[in-house]
């Protein structure tokens, strides 16, 4: 996931940078329903770029992603992608994501 992420989010021979904004215009276009996920604890002050994903399969349970292909702002550039799967709910598999996530921002964003 994280080079797919990089195709995205840096200069590339893959994809144009005109491909990129219009991706990434994509991923920042959420309605408040479905912000969640890898912006979890994301400063306030970033730009956050995201794509989710969920499937209910027979074995593995729910498998629920999260990618957030681009956090900037607040003094750090950074990509996160959380991947899930055995979660008996879609809303399990987000609470795991979402804590993961607060992590992340946590230790990567500067205090401010």
């Amino acid at each position: 996931m994280a080079e797919q992420l990089d195709l995205v989010t840096a200069h590339n021979r893959v994809l144009n940078d005109n491909a990129r904004a219009y991706t990434l215009k994509r991923m920042n276009r959420l309605i408040a329903s479905q912000r969640r996920g890898t912006p979890a604890g994301a400063p306030a002050t970033a730009v956050v770029h995201v794509k989710n994903g969920w499937l209910s399969r027979a074995t593995h349970g729910w498998r629920v992603h999260s990618l957030g292909g681009a956090v900037t702002g607040g003094g750090r550039d950074y990509s996160v992608a959380v991947l899930t799967h055995d979660n008996t709910t879609m809303a399990s598999g987000i609470s795991t994501i979402e804590a993961v996530a607060r992590a992340v921002h946590r230790d990567l964003s500067p205090a401010g």
